[in-house]
Order: C-alpha cells, then sequence, then structure tokens
C-alpha cells in the first residue's frame, strides 16, 4: 500500500514540473510553437501514466497557466484564433481526462475481475489455459500451476511439459485424445490421473474446446480448463465400492434378502437365496408384492408384523411361515428394517430358513421320547452322567440292580454306590477316561443297597461331547451279568471235561464256534495232518484238502451252517508223509440249554481202503455199464437199420422191379421186326432198373463195409487231371438233355491219394448233382491243389436243401422233404462224410432252396512224412 501512495506521489510531482516547465515554453517562446503540440505532449503523457489523479491536476494546472501565459505573452497574430485555439486545446485535454477516468473505471472492473477468477479458481481448483496453434504459445493460469504441483520459474508452459506429468497408465489416451481435438478442433472431455512435482498422484478433470472466430467458424485457439477432482474422485470411489460390498453382500448372502419400497411393498430386488429358497427367478419377482407373488400367507399375524414395521420401523427375529413356488411351507426367522434408498423409503428383509431346524428339533424331540420309551423298556441298565460323574438320569433296569430309588441314585454320586474295595480302581479307570474323552469298558461288582447281594456287572460308557469339542459326560449300560459268569465258569468246566476226553481218543475231533470257525483239532488230528493247532485254526486246516475236492467240501459245509443241520462229506486229506487219504468228515451243531446256536461239534474217520475197494468195485460197474449200453446201441442201431433197409426195399426195389417186370411183358409182345425200336426202349428200361438194384446193392455194402471197418486205404500217385476226366466221361450216362459238367483245375496235377474211394465220393456227389438239377442246368466241378491239400468244390443249380433240414443232410436213411419223387436211399451222402474222414479229409456244403448246393472236399494229396 505504502508503495502504491509513493509512486502516485512521483506521478503528482512529475506532472506539476512538466506543466511548469509547458507554461514557460509557452510563455516565452514564439506563438509558432502551437497550443495543440503542446497539449498532445501532454495527452501522452497522461496516457502514459494511467493515472486520474496526475491528469486532473495537470489539466487544472494547464486551465490555470494558460490564460495567464496568454496576458503574458500575448499572441501576436490574430488574438481571437489564439484564444479559439487554447480553448479547444484545453477542451481535448479535458477530454482526455474523461477518457483516462473512464478507462480507469473499467481497467479497476477488469482487475476485480481478474482477481474474482482467481479467487473461484482457487476455491474451485480450476485452472484455465489457452493454447494457440498457429504460434504454438501456451498460457497456463497460477491455478494450472498450483494444481500440476509446479512453480512458474521451473516449467515453460507447454503441451510436452504437460504430457511428461500425466500417469504413464493414462499416457496414450489421454495424448490420443487431445492429438485428435487438436487436429479436428473439436471438443475433448476426459479424467485422468496425473503426478505432481511431489510424486502425489491426483485425480483431474480436463474439458476443452476451440474457441469462436469471424463467421462463427472454429478458430485456431484452444481454451481449456483443469479441474482437481481427486477429493471427489475418492469419494465416488468409496461410494462405488460400499455400493459394490453391498451388492455382494447381498447377493451372495446365505440369508434371503428382499429389497421392497415401503409405500406399496413391491419388491425391487432379491438375492439369490430367494431364488433358491422359494423357485421364482429374479424377473418374476420384481415388481410384485409377496402377497401378488404367492410367498405371503394373508393372515393376521402377518398383517400384525407389517402394521409394526409402519409403526416401529423394524422387527428382529419373528417366527412366519411363507410358501415357495410350488407351495410348499417352509418355516423363516425374519428380520425387518425400514431404510432411506435415493431419497425414498424401502423397507430391507432378512429371512433365514429355519424349515430344517424346526424339522430337526420335532426329530429330537421324537428321538428323545423313543430314548425315554426305550430306556425303559430296556432289559438292561442305562445311565447318564456329567463331566464329573455324577448320576443325571437312570432308568428302571438300573434303579433295579442298584436298589435305589431314581430320586436316590440322582442324588448320589456315580462312586457311592460301588463297594468301597472296588471303587479306587474304577476311579483310576474313569479319570483316565475323562482325560483322554475315551470310552469306558469295565467288569466291576456293586452291591445291590435293598437285598444286600453282591452282584457282578458289565459297565460300558461312551463320551458325550459338547459343541466346542469339550467332554460334557458319559452314557452308558449296565448289565447283571452275576447268572452268565456262572453259566461261563459251567461252561469252561465242560469244556475243560471236553477237551481231555478228546485227547484222548482215537478219532479225529474238531470244534467250530457260530461262525462256523474251526477253532479246536485234538491231537489225533494233529498227528495225522503233522502240522501245529494254530496251523489249523479258522481256515488254515482247509490247506490240506485235496484242490479237487475243497470247493465241494466247504459248499456242503456252508449250506449246512445256513440251515444249522448235520452234515457229512468225503473228501480227501494230505497225511503227514503227504500222501491224500480218504476221509469220512461228519459234524452235528450245537445249541445251549435255551436253544442258541454255538456251534458245531466234528469227528473225522479214515476210510481209505474201504472207499478205494468201493471205487475200484464202482470203476468196474461202470465199465460193464458202459459196454452193455454200447452194445444194446449198437444192437438198437442194427436193428433200426435193418428196420429202415427194408422199408427202403420194399418201396426202392419194387419200382424198378415192377419196370422190369412190365418191360419183360412188353417186349414179348414185340416179336415182329416192325417192333424193334419198341423192344430197345424196353430193354433199355430193364437196364436202368437193373443199374439202380445195382448202386442200391453198392450202397449198402459200401455202408456195411464201413459199418464193421473193413474199408481199406491204399494210397498212391496218380494224375488228377486224367483221373477227373475219367470221371465226368463216366457220369455222361447219367445227364439229362442240356445238362453238362464244367471242370476248373488250378495247381500241381499230381497228388497222392486213394483213387478208387476218392472217385467213388466224386461220383456220388456229381451223380447227385446231375440227379437234383433240371435239364440244360450246368454242373461246375472246381480243384485246386495248394500245399499238402487239394479243395475240391462241386457246385449244382438244382432244388437246393430247405435250411431246417441241412443239419440232418448227412444222416443215414434222411432224405429231404423236397426229393421224394426222385429216386434214392439217403444213404449217399452218409457213405461219402465217411470216406473222406477215413482220406483224413473234410466235407462241408451250402445250400440254398431253389438255388443250388455246394459240396467242398478238402483233402491231403500229400504222404505224411
Amino acid at each position: 500500500m505504502e508503495k502504491r501512495y509513493g509512486i502516485r506521489w512521483i506521478k503528482l510531482s512529475t506532472s506539476l514540473i512538466l506543466a511548469g516547465a509547458l507554461f514557460g515554453v509557452d510563455c516565452f517562446t514564439e506563438r509558432g510553437m502551437g497550443d495543440g503540440a503542446i497539449y498532445a505532449v501532454l495527452m501522452a503523457l497522461g496516457l502514459l501514466y494511467q493515472d486520474l489523479l496526475s491528469v486532473v491536476i495537470l489539466c487544472l494546472a494547464l486551465s490555470i497557466l494558460s490564460p495567464l501565459g496568454y496576458y503574458l505573452s500575448p499572441p501576436a497574430g490574430d488574438e481571437h484564433d489564439a484564444i479559439v485555439g487554447r480553448m479547444i486545446s484545453l477542451g481535448v485535454v479535458w477530454v482526455m481526462a474523461v477518457i483516462v477516468y473512464f478507462k480507469k473505471i473499467s481497467d479497476k472492473k477488469l482487475l476485480d475481475n481478474e482477481n474474482r477468477l482467481r479467487e473461484a479458481e482457487s476455491a474451485a481448483q480450476i485452472g484455465h489455459y489457452e493454447f494457440n496453434l498457429d504460434t504454438n504459445s501456451f498460457f497456463w493460469s497460477d491455478q494450472i500451476y498450483r494444481i500440476l504441483g509446479v512453480s512458474p520459474d521451473k516449467i515453460h508452459p507447454e503441451l510436452k511439459e504437460f504430457l511428461k506429468l500425466i500417469h504413464p497408465d493414462d499416457l496414450e489416451v489421454v495424448s490420443g485424445r487431445l492429438r485428435e481435438s487438436l487436429t479436428t478442433l473439436t471438443p475433448t472431455d476426459s479424467i485422468f490421473r496425473i503426478i505432481r512435482g511431489n510424486g502425489e498422484i491426483r485425480y483431474v478433470h480436463h474439458i476443452a474446446n476451440a474457441g469462436s472466430g469471424q463467421s462463427g467458424l472454429p478458430s485456431r485457439r484452444f481454451y481449456g480448463t483443469l479441474q482437481d477432482i481427486t477429493e471427489s474422485q475418492r469419494v465416488q470411489d468409496l461410494m462405488r465400492q460400499s455400493e459394490e460390498r453391498f451388492a455382494k453382500v447381498f447377493t451372495s448372502s446365505p440369508s434371503i434378502k428382499i429389497i421392497s419400497r415401503m409405500d406399496n411393498l413391491k419388491i425391487v430386488d432379491v438375492n439369490e437365496s430367494f431364488t433358491s429358497a422359494f423357485g421364482y427367478t429374479r424377473e418374476e419377482a420384481i415388481g410384485k408384492t409377496s402377497l401378488e407373488l404367492g410367498t405371503r400367507l394373508n393372515n393376521p399375524e402377518t398383517d400384525a408384523i407389517i402394521e409394526e414395521i409402519k409403526r416401529k420401523g423394524s422387527v428382529r427375529n419373528r417366527e412366519v411361515v411363507a410358501l415357495t413356488k410350488d407351495k410348499t411351507p417352509r418355516n423363516l426367522l425374519l428380520s425387518s428394517e425400514v431404510v432411506p434408498l435415493n431419497g425414498v423409503d424401502h423397507l430391507l428383509t432378512a429371512m433365514v430358513d429355519v424349515t430344517d431346524k424346526k424339522r430337526t428339533e420335532l426329530q429330537l424331540s421324537e428321538i428323545s421320547n423313543r430314548f425315554q420309551s426305550f430306556a425303559r423298556m430296556s432289559p438292561i441298565g442305562i445311565f447318564h452322567t456329567d463331566y464329573n460323574g455324577d448320576l443325571l438320569f437312570i432308568n428302571d433296569k438300573l434303579s433295579e440292580i442298584l436298589g435305589l430309588t431314581r430320586v436316590e441314585a440322582l442324588g448320589m454320586g456315580w462312586m457311592n454306590v460301588i463297594p468301597p474295595e472296588d471303587r479306587e480302581g474304577l476311579k483310576l479307570v474313569w479319570i483316565g477316561a475323562i482325560r483322554s474323552s475315551t470310552p469306558i469298558s469295565q467288569n466291576i461288582s456293586v452291591r445291590n443297597r435293598r437285598t444286600g447281594q453282591l452282584l457282578q456287572i458289565e459297565l460300558k460308557a461312551n463320551p458325550i461331547k459338547n459343541q466346542d469339542g469339550s467332554l460334557h459326560g458319559y452314557v452308558g449300560t449296565v448289565e447283571d451279568i452275576t447268572e452268565q459268569l456262572k453259566a461261563q465258569k459251567i461252561i469252561a468246566d465242560s469244556e475243560s471235561w471236553f477237551r481231555n476226553m478228546a485227547e484222548n481218543s482215537p478219532v479225529m475231533i474238531w470244534s467250530a464256534d457260530d461262525r462256523n470257525v474251526r477253532n479246536y483239532f485234538n491231537s489225533t488230528w494233529l498227528q495225522f495232518t503233522g502240522r501245529v493247532a494254530e496251523e489249523e485254526y479258522e481256515n488254515g486246516w482247509m490247506k490240506g484238502i485235496h484242490p479237487g475236492e475243497a470247493d465241494r467240501c466247504k459248499k456242503i459245509q456252508q449250506e449246512a451252517f445256513e440251515k444249522k443241520s448235520e452234515f457229512e462229506i468225503e473228501y480227501r486229506l494230505r497225511r503227514s508223509d503227504g500222501k491224500y487219504r480218504w476221509i469220512l468228515d461228519r459234524g452235528r451243531p450245537v445249541f445251549s440249554p435255551g436253544g442258541t446256536f454255538t456251534g458245531y461239534v466234528g469227528s473225522c474217520a479214515d476210510i481209505h481202503d474201504r472207499h478205494t475197494i468201493n471205487i475200484q468195485l464202482e470203476k468196474l460197474v461202470k465199465e460193464r455199464t458202459l459196454e452193455l449200453t454200447q452194445s444194446l446201441e449198437k444192437e438198437k442201431e442194427l436193428s433200426d437199420m435193418k428196420s429202415r433197409f427194408v422199408s427202403m426195399a420194399s418201396h426202392e426195389f419194387r419200382t424198378p422191379l415192377s419196370a422190369v417186370l412190365s418191360s419183360v411183358y412188353l417186349v414179348d409182345q414185340y416179336a415182329g421186326p416192325e417192333n424193334e425200336a419198341n423192344r430197345k426202349k424196353h430193354i433199355a428200361r430193364i437196364k436202368s432198373s437193373v443199374k439202380n438194384l445195382v448202386d442200391i446193392l453198392n450202397e449198402f455194402l459200401s455202408l456195411d463195409k464201413l459199418e464193421q471197418g473193413k474199408v481199406e486205404i491204399n494210397k498212391d500217385w496218380f494224375d488228377f487231371s486224367e483221373f477227373v476226366k475219367d470221371v465226368v466221361e463216366e457220369v455222361k450216362g447219367m445227364q439229362r438233355p442240356g445238362q453238362f459238367v464244367t471242370v476248373n483245375r488250378k495247381g500241381d496235377t499230381n497228388v497222392y491219394q486213394d483213387k478208387k474211394i476218392l472217385k467213388n465220393v466224386l461220383l456220388n456227389l456229381l451223380s447227385n448233382a446231375i440227379k437234383y438239377s433240371s435239364e440244360g442246368k450246368e454242373i461246375l466241378l472246381e480243384a485246386c491243389h495248394s500245399g499238402g491239400d487239394m479243395t475240391v468244390a462241386i457246385k449244382d443249380n438244382g432244388i437246393g436243401i430247405p435250411v431246417e433240414e441241412q443239419k440232418h443232410i448227412f444222416t443215414k436213411f434222411f432224405r429231404a422233404r423236397n426229393t421224394s419223387n426222385i429216386q434214392g436211399t439217403g444213404l449217399g451222402l452218409n457213405i461219402v462224410q465217411r470216406y473222406v474222414e477215413l482220406l483224413g479229409g473234410t466235407i462241408s456244403f451250402a445250400s440254398f432252396p431253389e438255388q443250388g448246393s455246394t459240396f467242398t472236399l478238402r483233402i491231403p494229396v500229400q504222404p505224411e512224412e
């Protein structure tokens, strides 16, 4: 302030000195120096100073001094003009003063506006800048320096300096947007991070646009603002994080969550637990009330809860019943509270499904009731103690054993019901079990307080733990075993007597428990097997049974055990010398006086010699029986064969014999030479019939030789090619009109085989092919010699064999149903098969009705090495 007044006094003094100097010049110079020039200088000085007070003083001084100078130095020329000139000059000076005055007012307003802008920028933390693209010059306001955290003397306002301060992760995006905006002269608006001079990271909001030039077009000047929004950004981040946390908690909460409007109770949002529990999707629920959705029951209890929420603003832990989508009722624990969201009251409801809990409580109640009922009816004593061993519960049976009422027993410690001589030992067991939280099993003595009788009891108890794993107490049973111990002693005495008797017995004796596990073998058994008792216990004794009989033996014993019945088994058992001996093992079930099955007792006798004789006798009987059976079967087969032969012969012989008789009669009638053709025809008929009879007899002779094993095999080398030609030539006389035999042969022509038998086989198969094929059909014979074998296939295009009868085709006397009008004995294929087997080969066939048959032989044609 003092500096400003000092400058003003300097300006005032300078103005007065200048005024005096100009006055002197005006007075003592010629009138040729015009007042206009002098006042022009004064005006320039006034404008230069721009100090209103100095200009006013200067003008007042000139207004006074100018007339005074006129009188002191009158003008040489026209007086009137001089006066007018001076008055005009003075008017100009005063106009200048007015201009200076209004300029000062304007400058003051401008200064005030700049100050207010600075204050506003500082308060809002907004700085502005100007960027001239033509001159590449930057102007930053002071606030921008403060936002960027740099001082004007350390950084020059340039675009590259500004980009250096942008966070590296945001630099690429921001610089790209700036370049695009500067290139296209379009606005840009972005939020990014900067790194201040001290390393602090701040969020800024940048807005920029090109200024308007002439004609409203964008100019080459860019104006922008930079605002520090770090605090607001942090608040927004916190709000967003809070909203995200709320959304996560709301969505993933295991409890059912519902947000609804308070004014109309319409659902705004539900979480996943709601959709899982009720079966509605989120979209189905939103926009509806729970009553409209069907989950809320319309009853007074629910209405009362809603009214309480409206009145108090919240409710806590109210049990309600709601319905799922499939109308299943669920028990829920409901809590609701009114919360404002975006200025509107909403109802935030949380529900926990306690259906299972209610069901569990009910089940626990039922279990407790069943336990009470079981405890009352139990034939053994039941008790429950706390951590210290004090009785909390006993049933009627335990009250009877102790001779105490339930009230008396619960009023005293567990140890007080035990005789003094047994307390110390039980106390040590109890303390050790408590420390390790382990079960207790102990036989102790107690004295019945009512009768004074000393009883032996078996005490068993298991630990019960709290939810935190600590020991709560014990639950256990007490069983009076006084009589049981007496019975055990009797059994032990009996066992001792049994063992003494068994050890001195010459018979092998064993015993088994109620699981059918053998637990005793007498010395006679051990001497026989040469093993020790430990090796024989349980199933070890079965290792001595012959492997071929072990499974049978085990099965018989198991079946008897399941029925609790006697059993008797014969098996071979290995003796100490390694030889197997036949043993007769008898087992008998043992029952207690009360009828309880307790196991088996058995004895074993060596029956090897007797068994060997029986086996020999049985073998002899079987052999004689087999011989007799075979003889009877052979006799039966011969009888059947004779019967079939007679039947077949009566039919097959009658037809050719009738033809012979009739033809002989007709030949006798055709005596003249004119009947020669008829005689030849009937003679040919006679020959054909006689040939059929010969073929039938040959087949029977061949079958008879085969049956008696009189067919001899004579193998030798021969040319198969010539052999086949002879066979085909021999069957030509059998062929029907148009029939022909085609031969295809491959491989070596020299074969080693019985030529006569092979010829009979091929003649038989070819004659069948001719017989069962119609006129004009081809018969194919294919032969292939490969390696040591030859394959011969004979294929016809005849009537074929019915599929269901093909399995009988090689049976003696069998003829298919479609051959009833064709002559034959049914022996040919049987004979062929037996001939082929004698040659060491095989025969197979494939046949389809009305498509023909193919018979394939495979026979060895090389000498055996």
